[in-house]
């Protein structure tokens, strides 16, 4: 797989802001950000079946997988504080 580095120095003119963002929001750890903006600059793109559209989504699922592996790990720590597990209710807290 591309990393999100390698992914941004590749991206098309029409998608380095997108690419910029996304890379942005995988190094603050927020994922959900970084997918939404991969999959839009995937879908954005002339060529959908190209090379970097294809990356792009590619790594918008990677980033959905590590938040779901995120929200998992919330979860248990709050369920191990005896707290519930109700985080999603409000995914801005989390964000």
């Amino acid at each position: 797989m591309i990393t999100a580095y390698e992914l941004l120095m590749s991206a098309p003119g029409s998608q380095a802001k997108r690419a910029q963002i996304a890379f942005k929001a995988i190094s603050a750890g927020r994922w959900l950000n970084a997918a939404l903006a991969l999959r839009n600059a995937a879908d954005e793109e002339e060529d959908k079946s190209g090379n970097w559209a294809v990356a792009a989504r590619k790594l918008a699922e990677y980033c959905e997988r590590v938040d779901q592996k995120y929200y998992e790990y919330l979860c248990a720590k709050a369920v191990m504080l005896n707290d519930g597990c109700g985080l999603r209710d409000n995914k801005e807290e989390i964000l």
